[in-house]
C-alpha cells in the first residue's frame, strides 16, 4: 500500500490507497470529532484472547472510520442537516502491546517508557488517582454531543468489556465541553478551541483559506505523516487504529492499516 503521507490529503477525491486507508483509520486523529461529552474508559487485560476479541469486536461493531467520520461531518453541514453518531476512539499502551504478546511493538522510546517515566515535570507518580500508578493496557473514549446518545454508547461499550470475560474496567474520567462568553468551545486554559491547528485535507485547508481568517500569516497545511504511520500487526485485524506518541516512519509497503501518532 502506497499511502500519501508527504502531504496533505484530499478525503473527497482520494487515490485508492488513500481511500482504503481512510475506511481503515478511526475518526479524531485527522479531523478533530465534536463532542461536548465525553467518558474515557481506563482498561487492564487480563486475558490475551479474550482481550483480542474484545478490540476486534469494539473496532467492528461501535467503532467508526475516518471516512465514515467526514461523510457524518458533511451531512451535519446539509440542508436538512442530520446529525452524525457517537465517538468511540480506542488506544493501547506499550504494555498493552506486551499484555497481548504482539512482537512488533512500536520502537519509539518516549511510547515505551510510558508516561509514569514521562520528562513532563507531572506530579509524582505517589499522588496520581489509585489506578494510575498501575500499567494500564488501553483506553476507550466515547464522546457525543449529547449526554443520552453518549451514555448510550457508553453502555454499549461497557457491555463488550464485561461480556469478553478477560478485560477490566480500572478507572473512568468524565469531561465536558467549555465555552467562552461567545459560545465558542475552549481549552481549560481559555484559548479557543481547534483554531491554528495543523490541517491534513486539502477541503479544510481550502476552506481556511477561503471562508476563515485566511492562510497569510501561518499556513496550517502539514503532512499525514505528522499523525499516523503504518502498523504492521493491524494485518492480524486485533483492532482499526491504536494511538501512540509520535515515532519513526515504517515503509508503506509492509502495512495493513494504519496507527495514530498522537496521544
Amino acid at each position: 500500500m502506497s499511502v500519501t503521507l508527504n502531504s496533505p490529503i484530499s478525503w473527497k477525491n482520494p487515490s485508492a490507497d488513500d481511500s482504503t486507508m481512510l475506511d481503515n483509520l478511526q475518526p479524531n486523529i485527522i479531523k478533530a470529532h465534536v463532542r461536548e461529552f465525553l467518558t474515557l474508559i481506563f482498561l487492564r487485560f487480563d486475558d490475551k484472547e479474550a482481550a483480542k476479541s474484545f478490540l476486534r469486536a469494539i473496532s467492528t461493531t461501535l467503532m467508526k472510520s475516518a471516512k465514515q467520520h467526514l461523510m457524518e461531518i458533511e451531512a451535519f453541514k446539509a440542508k436538512p442537516s442530520t446529525p452524525g453518531t457517537p465517538y468511540i476512539g480506542l488506544g493501547l499502551t506499550d504494555a498493552g502491546y506486551q499484555a497481548l504478546q504482539i512482537a512488533q511493538r512500536p520502537s519509539d522510546p518516549i511510547f515505551r517508557a510510558g508516561m509514569q517515566k514521562s520528562v513532563l515535570n507531572d506530579p509524582d507518580v505517589s499522588r496520581w488517582d489509585s489506578y494510575f500508578r498501575h500499567p494500564i493496557h488501553a483506553v476507550v473514549l466515547v464522546g457525543d454531543m449529547l449526554n443520552d446518545t453518549k451514555v448510550t454508547a457508553h453502555d454499549q461499550v461497557v457491555n463488550l468489556i464485561q461480556a469478553s470475560q478477560g478485560v477490566t474496567i480500572v478507572g473512568t474520567q468524565d469531561g465536558l465541553g467549555l465555552h467562552n462568553d461567545n459560545r465558542e468551545g475552549i481549552e481549560h486554559f481559555g484559548y479557543v478551541d481547534g483554531r491554528s491547528q495543523p490541517l491534513f485535507l486539502l477541503e479544510d485547508i481550502d476552506a481556511e483559506e477561503n471562508a476563515t481568517d485566511g492562510i497569510a500569516n501561518w499556513d496550517p497545511a502539514f503532512p499525514l505523516e505528522q499523525v499516523i504511520v503504518p502498523d504492521p500487526m493491524a494485518c492480524e485485524q486485533i483492532i482499526r487504529t491504536m494511538a501512540r506518541s509520535r515515532t519513526n516512519r515504517v515503509n508503506t509497503s509492509a502495512c495493513c492499516s494504519w496507527r495514530s501518532t498522537v496521544t
